[in-house]
């Protein structure tokens, strides 16, 4: 399963007000920490402020900080590390103080980053080939489409068709559980929702087996990012052939190159036959930015003292 996000970030702009200080008065004029990058011409007017004055709320009590207005003044010179002003409509020098304040307003760039809608449209095809011992060999196939949609929310549907054929059981057990083929021919529609870093899928089979209408489901959490690297805990149960809990691992080495993991444990309804297990690596590789080939092997047994291959491949077209 390979997903892809798409971000890109958009540059506006934003305005802010920067404090700059009078670090000193003398008759005549007013000096400031204004410098030539601040982007402020001679004959600018700026009102004064007065900070850090102290008010109580005589209703509620609630100490208030404010900022007096003090008057205006105008820029004559500007400096590479201070500038001169003097004061203007009416101010008098004698009220400006060292730590009155004006503010200038500055436009800033801001970058966004911002998620495109994400829709996928794919078509898979999947071989499973599983060997438990000599005669005890499964094999299961499954072809479907899936369409998903993320932004904030991911979300997807994936229906098709499959089956799981059993090659061979021994006939000891078929007589006393009156069990054939654990054949099954499905349909199947699979749901998927969550978010970037968190989701669920749920999966529901429905089909002929030999006893007639079979049903079956499948489920797991997707823990991380589908985009990066994440952890599937799932599992699988069908009415006739059995039941599969299973752990995947999968992570990128390229854009076009992925690699996993899978552990799997697996019953069929048949007391005196053990569970199965089954260790698999396997690699998806983008051949074309629409095709990507799936590619897994390992080893099955229902003991460890004698294991057999597993093996399958698959397909995937993105459109």
């Amino acid at each position: 399963m390979l997903w892809l996000i798409v971000a890109f970030f958009i540059t506006a702009q934003e305005t802010v007000k920067e404090k700059r200080y009078v670090i000193k008065v003398t008759e005549t004029e007013i000096y400031l920490d204004i410098t030539a990058e601040d982007g402020v011409s001679v004959g600018q007017v700026f009102e004064l402020f007065r900070p850090g004055i102290e008010m109580k709320h005589p209703v509620t009590g609630k100490v208030i900080y404010g900022e007096i207005p003090v008057g205006f003044i105008i820029i004559q010179k500007i400096g590479s590390n201070v500038s001169v002003a003097v004061p203007t409509k009416g101010l008098q020098i004698t009220d400006v103080k060292v730590g009155d304040v004006i503010y200038l307003s500055k436009k800033v760039e801001k970058k966004e980053e911002v998620k495109k809608e994400f829709i996928r449209k794919d078509l898979g095809f999947t071989v499973d080939y599983c060997m438990y011992n000599s005669d005890d060999i499964f094999l299961r196939s499954e072809l479907g489409f899936r369409y998903s949609r993320h932004r904030e929310i991911l979300y997807g549907l994936r229906f098709g068709m499959g089956g799981i054929y059993a090659f061979s059981i021994p006939d000891e057990y078929k007589e006393a559980y009156n069990y054939k083929r654990a054949n099954f021919y499905y349909g199947y529609s699979e749901f998927l929702f969550g978010g970037e870093y968190f989701s669920v899928t749920f999966k529901f089979k429905i089909g002929l087996d030999p006893d007639g209408i079979g049903y079956g489901f499948d489920g797991g959490m997707i823990i991380g990012s589908e985009f990066k690297t994440y952890l599937l805990i799932g599992g699988m149960f069908e009415d006739y052939t059995g039941a599969m809990a299973h752990i995947l691992f999968q992570t990128p080495v390229t854009s076009k190159l992925f690699l996993y993991g899978d552990a799997a444990v697996e019953w069929i309804p048949i007391p005196e036959i053990d569970p199965g297990f089954r260790m698999l690596v396997g690699t998806i590789i983008w051949t074309k930015d629409s095709t990507a080939l799936k590619l897994f092997a390992g080893l099955g047994g229902r003991t460890s003292e004698v294991v057999y291959p597993s093996l399958g491949a698959g397909i995937l077209w993105k459109f």
